[in-house]
């Protein structure tokens, strides 16, 4: 309690200790549920190392004004090095529009202990207050790929938000004692003559006078109030159970993966990158392959993860492009490179889609940008494009 109020604490995270056995409501890429260490509790989150992103995020109310304290605990399994680690907050409206970001922080690799000797990386952080509009707040939580790097655990996730409540009034005091009795007041002026006293009572009644004659009959009364309603009669037999009712639609999941192996192998500046596969496994019905775009058929959220592939020495700026509203919001990511080096580009971004629409991965550098689809006398994806659905 302070200055009166009591202080209420509500952890907006659902199931950040993990202790369902399972994600929900949290979604989750290239992570699993573990029992094999913890940091409270019987069970953790644990995401997969090595040169793949892999990440868990939740969505959580979230109002105007508002701050928070964002909790994690984090470890690395094993002896390898740890990967670098990506925390963030950020804020959204009702129709999923980006208003901010409330929190970004880097973990280096260097900063992850090892699990197997009992120890964590507790992370407590306080985000920026939420803008006008905001409904909603993404909270994620990303693995960044680096080869030959040890899993990560997650565990006891926390977004904290305090609230002051007014506490209940207090006893009433005991009641002080009695002061003495003043002096005597003067005597007051004689008050006016009272009002004249009630009339005695009636005589006794004179001798009863004969009857009088029958008078007419008078009219007849009102109507009497209705009577009280009979009981209830018994309940009649139940009738037959209609026909169940047809299933309904659903919402069908989706994903689609395009990418580039074979020439050309270069990306002029502002131009999309031209796409000449697509991998059969994992291709749903949502989409339609264009070679430079793809075609979101159905409305819902996505989210949208790409690589590209740079030659030696080259630096590169990709962003995703959709054709209703341009440049998709937080979808721009670039990168440098030493010389003699080749340097990857990776980004991602999540959508909302409520109509058909077409989205390309663009080069938004200032220079024509050259891929390589060969490392170590072996072919390799000049450029990537993963696309999920998620809601």
């Amino acid at each position: 309690m302070i200055g009166g109020n009591i202080l209420s604490i509500e952890n907006r995270i659902i199931n950040g200790g993990f202790e369902t056995s399972s994600f929900p409501p949290w979604s989750a890429f290239n992570a699993t549920i573990s029992t094999q260490f913890s940091h409270s509790g019987f069970y953790s989150a644990r995401l997969l190392g090595g040169s793949v992103n892999s990440y868990i995020f939740q969505y959580v109310e979230a109002n105007p004004a508002e701050r928070f304290e964002f909790l994690v605990s984090l470890a690395k399994a094993g002896t390898l090095s740890g990967p670098p680690i990506t925390l963030s907050v950020a804020y959204y409206n009702a129709s999923f529009s980006f208003l901010g970001y409330g929190l970004i922080t880097n973990i280096p690799s260097s900063r992850l202990p090892n699990v197997e000797d009992e120890t964590w990386l507790e992370v407590y952080e306080t985000t920026s207050p939420a803008p006008l509009g905001t409904t909603q707040a993404l909270v994620l939580i990303n693995k960044l790929p680096q080869a030959g790097s040890a899993d990560v655990i997650v565990d006891d996730v926390a977004l904290l938000t305090i609230e002051s409540v007014t506490g209940p009034t207090g006893a009433t005091g005991a009641t002080g004692a009695t002061g003495a009795t003043g002096a005597t007041g003067a005597t007051g002026a004689t008050g006016t003559t009272g009002a004249t006293g009630a009339t005695g009572a009636t005589g006794a009644s004179g001798a009863t006078g004969a009857t009088g004659a029958t008078g007419a009959t008078g009219a007849t009364g009102a109507t009497g109030a209705t009577g009280a309603t009979g009981a209830t009669g018994a309940t009649g037999a139940t009738g037959a159970t209609g026909a169940t009712g047809a299933t309904g639609p659903g919402t069908p999941p989706g994903f689609i993966q395009v990418f580039k192996i074979g020439a050309p192998l270069t990306v002029p500046s502002g131009a999309p990158v031209t796409f000449d596969s697509v991998n059969p496994t994992i291709t749903g019905a949502n989409f339609t392959f264009g070679g430079t775009f793809v075609t979101i058929n159905t409305p819902g959220r996505y989210r949208i993860d790409y690589e590209v592939t740079l030659s030696l020495s080259q630096n590169g700026a990709y962003a995703i492009f959709r054709s209703d509203t341009g440049q998709a919001l937080a979808s721009n990511y670039g990168t440098t490179s030493a010389a003699g080096q080749s340097n990857q580009v990776i980004g991602f971004t999540i959508i909302n889609v409520t109509s058909p629409i077409n989205v390309s991965l663009v080069n938004i550098g200032g220079s024509l940008d050259s891929l390589i689809n060969t490392i170590d006398s072996r072919p390799v994806l000049a450029a990537s494009l993963l696309i999920q659905r998620i809601g």
